[in-house]
């Protein structure tokens, strides 16, 4: 993935690209973000819309969130690991 991220970055073709990634992590995304900018593309870090609605929930309605996520995504993650996952977000 990384290797057609810089191919794409040096395609005067393409005006757009897009890493759809989990990089819950600062470090993960940051290698994304200093590839792009070493090659003088804007940047910007979008959230899905429901994922921003769990970060701003508050915490009584959290679960309700992480349920709905484990039931509706395709990779089968259950809700522990979700949990797990989340321990380790660090914030955009």
């Amino acid at each position: 993935m990384k290797k057609k991220f810089v191919d794409a970055l040096k395609d005067p073709n393409i005006d757009v690209i897009i890493v759809d990634n989990t990089n819950l992590q600062k470090m993960h995304r940051d290698w994304y973000v200093n590839k792009a900018r070493e090659n003088g593309a804007k940047v910007k870090i979008a959230l899905a819309k429901d994922f921003e609605k769990f970060l701003n929930a508050p915490e009584d309605k959290k679960m309700y969130w992480l349920e709905l996520f484990a039931k509706r995504n395709l990779h089968g993650v259950d809700l522990e690991t979700l949990k797990r996952m989340l321990t380790k977000y660090d914030p955009v």
